[in-house]
């Protein structure tokens, strides 16, 4: 038996919604291009894909080792 089996340990769709709706507006995307308006306009259809997603990799504790990386650019202030 998994150790996931338990329904209250599952990934629910509200959860992925709400993460989807607190993603924040006007930022940069990482590096899957994919910008949070873009996430936020997926609709319905989007979501059922993170989901699927967010559940395969919780089921099977393995999740794509692109998601390691990370783009930083240090950007200078202006100095008035």
């Amino acid at each position: 038996m998994n150790k996931h089996d338990d329904e209250t340990t599952t990934i629910m769709r509200e959860e992925i919604e709400e993460a989807v709706n607190r993603l924040k507006k006007s930022k940069a995307p990482g590096v899957d291009n994919i910008s949070a308006e873009e996430m936020q306009a997926a609709g319905n259809s989007g979501t059922e894909i993170l989901l699927s997603m967010c559940r395969k990799i919780w089921e099977e504790e393995k999740f794509i080792q692109m998601w390691k990386k990370s783009i930083i650019i240090p950007l200078q202030k202006r100095t008035q």
